[in-house]
């Protein structure tokens, strides 16, 4: 299974971008160009970490987006589910999608969740999103809670306060699949799964190193230097060399 394309929408600096894919990848870029969000996204949604508020594209989140979400949902009770989807999509989401090649794969159990009822699975792409669920919950929790303040302590709390406190009691990751130009979808698969599927491993640069004549400051990382020497299965020679080349 090869991945073609890379789209990442409205992860920090990162606020829409598609990348075509080919064996080997070399990203380059000046500092705080997104190099290493590009990478996280991934650690991310395929990982054991978890999205923070900062995480969200500069501008998505604001007081006036927020409280004007809230304004149109005060008739909840009366709105259909169309609706309510409508309005669901524009809470801020982060989205990361990779278009599959799966020509090459002969056992196609080991994936059968990604593939659904999908017809020629050659390729297929595989969304992963970070989005609020339940807002009807979090609508109804919220006024619970506005009232209790107002009651008790005759304050006010507006709803986008109350988002920034509780958002992530409320927001989610979904995966699903689906095809290029259809509607259809998968059902959700579940997170363990994709952990299973995919295996996402990040050595962080390290910027205070640039002495070669000791292993531990290297301009290459201290965990990249010992990668390097476990996945080579013998001690590297000649290390001053190999250190001057990369610097």
């Amino acid at each position: 299974m090869r991945i073609n394309n890379v789209e990442i929408s409205n992860f920090r600096i990162l606020k829409s971008i598609s990348t075509k894919m080919t064996e080997m990848m070399l990203l380059v870029g000046k500092n705080s160009s997104g190099k290493t969000s590009y990478f996280e996204i991934f650690d991310i949604f395929y990982g054991n970490k978890k999205f923070i508020l900062s995480d969200f594209s500069k501008g998505l989140i604001s007081k006036t987006i927020i409280n004007s979400i809230y304004k149109d949902f005060k008739d909840l009770k009366n709105m259909d589910e169309e609706s309510i989807n409508k309005l669901i999509q524009r809470f801020p989401v982060i989205e990361l999608k990779l278009t599959l090649d799966l020509s090459d794969i002969k056992d196609y159990s080991k994936i059968k969740p990604l593939i659904y009822e999908f017809q020629n699975n050659e390729s297929l792409i595989l969304v992963s999103r970070y989005k609020i669920s339940n807002i009807v919950n979090f609508i109804k929790n919220y006024e619970e809670y506005k009232q209790k303040i107002e009651e008790k302590y005759k304050g006010v709390i507006d709803f986008f306060d109350y988002f920034i406190d509780e958002y992530e009691n409320y927001y989610k990751v979904e995966h699903y699949t689906t095809k290029l130009g259809k509607h259809s979808k998968s059902p959700l698969i579940d997170n363990k799964i994709i952990e299973d599927i995919f295996r996402i491993n990040i050595i962080k640069a390290r910027r205070d190193v640039d002495d070669a004549t000791d292993q531990n400051k290297q301009t290459i990382s201290a965990s990249l230097w010992k990668y390097f020497q476990l996945t080579n299965k013998s001690e590297v020679k000649h290390k001053h060399l190999f250190a001057n080349q990369t610097s």
